[in-house]
C-alpha cells in the first residue's frame, strides 16, 4: 500500500487539505508515486504539489513537473517567502553561508549526477 511510505503520506495529507474528497485509488496511485520520486521526497515540494492536487489531478500534475521550481510556486501567502517555493529555501538558505562557502557551492555547481574527490579538489 503506497500510503505506508512517509511521502506519499504527507502528499495525501495535503492533497486532501486542498480537496477533502481527494482518496488515492488505482488509478491515480502510480501518478502519486511518481510525483513522490519527482520531487525527491522533500516535505516542501509535497505540500506544495498536494495543494495543487485542488486544481489538477495527479496525473496532469505529474505532466507539468518539468520544471519543479516553476510549477510549485506561490504557497500559502501567510509563510514567508522561504517556505512558499522551493527556490525560495534554496535561496534563503544560500543566502545565509558565509562568503567562502557561497564561493564553494558555486565552483561544485560544475559537476552533474557525480564527482570524484579529485575533480573537487581541482575545481575548489
Amino acid at each position: 500500500m503506497l500510503s505506508r511510505y512517509a511521502a506519499v503520506a504527507l502528499f495525501i495529507q495535503r492533497a486532501r487539505a486542498a480537496q477533502p474528497d481527494f482518496t488515492l485509488t488505482a488509478e491515480n496511485g502510480p501518478a502519486v508515486a511518481e510525483i513522490c520520486v519527482r520531487l525527491d521526497g522533500l516535505p516542501l515540494e509535497l505540500e506544495l504539489g498536494g495543494a495543487r492536487v485542488k486544481f489538477l489531478g495527479p496525473q496532469a500534475l505529474l505532466a507539468q513537473l518539468e520544471s519543479r521550481f516553476t510549477t510549485l510556486r506561490g504557497g500559502p501567502r501567510d509563510l514567508p517567502a522561504r517556505q512558499r517555493t522551493l527556490r525560495g529555501a534554496i535561496e534563503w538558505s544560500y543566502d545565509l553561508l558565509a562568503n567562502a562557502e557561497q564561493v564553494l557551492f558555486d565552483r561544485l555547481s560544475v559537476f552533474q549526477g557525480g564527482r570524484t574527490i579529485e575533480a573537487v579538489e581541482v575545481v575548489c
